[in-house]
């Protein structure tokens, strides 16, 4: 959408310098103009087939074709342009008894020319850039949407998966709790009553864990002390 209305203002400036070539009144004026609009192709036709390579929409590439063409032809006019209106300055400069004639007859001939010729294809540019950019512009805001759409989804199941993983932190630590730290509790103050010679169940010996391994073993001292 960018390069689309780049291509336009340069357009715009061909556009302007066909103009500033029908108003020249001295050679150095049309030469002028004459540069511009070759300077304006020159900057245009690199961006032009940037984008051929780069539109995915078929028709917008076929459309950035025919404006390359367009902007080609269009310039070709404008060098036909000038000519007619070096000819009417040079007629105008001669001094000659029928200039005057001349120089309408030219001029009318110059005029004829900009109708059926340049400003049809005048025309024809700014429809096309036009309706590039208007394409490529409702695509990329659709791109901007869906990644909009994409993102709150990321979000989402982002925030779902921290609260999974910190609803499986908190079991852990519950069943941690519940499960080893007041069994080795327990443990610890059978110990304890055993080691004062106060014989007293020891719980969890049929556990197949850790915890029963324990158990097992202060039975075993149990039985020692008894």
């Amino acid at each position: 959408a960018k390069d689309s209305m780049t291509v336009r203002a340069l357009e715009t400036r061909m556009q302007l310098g066909v103009r500033d070539v029908r108003l020249a009144r001295a050679p150095e004026n049309l030469q002028r103009a004459l540069n511009n609009i070759d300077e304006s192709l020159k900057a245009a036709i690199p961006i032009m087939d940037s984008m051929i390579s780069k539109l995915r929409v078929p028709e917008n590439r076929e459309r950035m074709q025919k404006v390359k063409s367009l902007a080609e032809q269009y310039a070709s006019g404008a060098k036909e342009l000038a000519a007619m209106q070096g000819e009417i300055i040079k007629t105008g400069g001669s001094g000659a008894a029928d200039a005057a004639t001349r120089i309408a007859a030219l001029t009318d001939q110059r005029e004829q020319f900009a109708r059926e010729r340049t400003l049809p294809i005048a025309a024809q540019l700014d429809d096309l850039t036009e309706k590039i950019r208007e394409i490529a512009s409702n695509l990329a805001e659709k791109e901007v949407a869906t990644a909009a759409q994409q993102m709150t989804s990321a979000e989402r199941i982002g925030l779902v998966i921290g609260l999974i993983a910190a609803a499986v932190l908190l079991g852990s630590a519950v069943f941690g709790a519940f499960s080893i730290a007041r069994p080795l509790r327990n443990m610890a103050g059978v110990l304890v009553e055993l080691t004062n010679d106060r014989i007293v169940d020891v719980p969890y010996v049929t556990r197949g864990d850790e915890i029963g391994d324990i158990a097992k073993a202060t039975e075993v001292f149990k039985q020692s002390i008894a």
